[in-house]
């Protein structure tokens, strides 16, 4: 019965429930622009991945020789310094690191990884595309043991500059209440997705800058905040635009930015972005002990999307283990999950509830939710339906 619910289910809300969790680059790259393109053979690059259970990952990969190499740079697990919510002035990383081998690539580009040689890592799928991003899932000895698909997601050539990050985003993502070991439902804590906007403001001189967060409205609008935006930590309905967390950069690891409580300085993440044709792509890793949420949002440059603009494939993994694949042609839309090899098609409605959102429904409408897309190919979702599904992806 329960495999017949799961079926159910599954069928029922088409997409691929998100992971997106985010990527704290890698490299020192200087934030030049990146474009998405079709897997290349025989290529290394290193991502800044965030895993969305409270981890945030070093993972490099090399094609040509069919390995990877991890090093834990941050987790909400123990292993540093955030388990505690008083993260070190230095940011010491930690010392798990090891590597693994790759097999593939499979059919559509993705690579199968091996357990790694210190077993942190037990297995996963990734999909690595060169100067630009990564998604997948890696099954991680100490978060959820042997059963675990956490999601992961990373980007290369991180913005190095506060000032390059400025503009208005739209987010999506999902927070925990408690560290879920990646179970985001039926578990102990609660867990719920959410959608909206973020202003980023550098200050004079762009050393820091302030963080503007609004759960299911658009600060752009002169109809918001109203009593349904409230901040991305949660709290009480913000009355006015007022910055609810601010931005430093983290010593000695290039592109990556501590996410603080305006109001008292806590520690509540992390962020980090790359750019490509003119768009920011950004990641916020959520491990905030005080709140509390642990989770993980993708932010991308609030632009406006029409039909036809974003015509594909994706590759689409999600925070409850599945791989989906899916087609966009114009307002309509197909997906299929390689877990049941059901196959459910539905309508898009561009530029809703607002610039730069996309509205899905299938099943006659009984069925919906939010995606958004950067013309890069980043991909996120949020789903009305079962409001702890995330999901993220890239077009290949």
């Amino acid at each position: 019965m329960l495999n017949f619910i799961k079926l159910v289910r599954q069928c029922f809300e088409f997409f691929f429930c998100a992971l997106i969790v985010g990527v704290l680059i890698a490299g020192c790259g200087s934030g030049s622009s990146s474009t998405a393109t079709t897997p290349v053979a025989g290529f290394t690059q290193s991502y800044t991945s965030s895993a969305g259970a409270g981890d945030v990952l070093n993972f490099t990969v090399n094609t040509a020789s069919m390995t990877y190499s991890f090093q834990v740079l941050e987790t909400s697990y123990g292993a540093s310094a955030v388990a505690s919510g008083i993260p070190s002035a230095s940011e010491v990383l930690t010392t798990e690191t090891s590597t693994g081998t790759l097999t593939g690539p499979n059919a559509v580009g993705s690579y199968t990884a091996s357990a790694s040689g210190d077993g942190f890592i037990i297995g996963g799928e990734i999909f690595p595309l060169q100067n630009s991003f990564f998604i997948g899932h890696v099954i991680i000895s100490k978060i959820g043991g042997s059963t675990r698909k956490i999601p992961v997601m990373g980007v290369t050539n991180p913005v190095t500059s506060l000032t390059g990050l400025s503009g208005e985003y739209n987010l999506q993502g999902f927070g925990c209440s408690g560290r879920s070991g990646g179970l985001v439902t039926g578990g102990t804590v609660s867990c719920a997705n959410h959608y909206g906007t973020a202003w980023i403001t550098p200050a004079v001189g762009g050393a820091t800058a302030t963080i503007t967060t609004c759960r299911f409205g658009n600060l752009a609008s002169s109809s918001v905040p109203s009593t349904t935006c409230v901040p991305l930590g949660g709290g009480a309905a913000v009355a006015s635009i007022t910055a609810d967390a601010n931005l430093t950069a983290v010593s000695g690891v290039p592109g990556v930015y501590d996410f603080k409580t305006a109001s008292d300085g806590r520690h509540r993440g992390w962020l980090f972005a790359f750019t490509s044709a003119g768009q920011n792509v950004a990641i916020i890793d959520h491990d905030d002990v005080y709140t509390p949420e642990f989770g993980h949002s993708v932010a991308l440059t609030q632009a406006s999307v029409t039909s036809g603009s974003l015509d594909g494939n994706y590759f689409v993994k999600n925070n409850i283990g599945e791989r989906h694949l899916m087609a966009v042609s114009g307002v309509t839309y197909t997906d299929i999950s390689d877990a049941t090899g059901l196959s459910a098609s539905g309508s898009l409605n561009y530029d809703y509830p607002w610039t730069g959102l996309i509205s899905y429904q299938f099943n006659s409408g009984a069925a919906s939710g939010v995606m958004d897309i950067a013309t890069v190919g980043a991909f996120s979702y949020t789903s009305n339906t079962y409001r702890y599904i995330f999901g993220v992806g890239l077009k290949y």
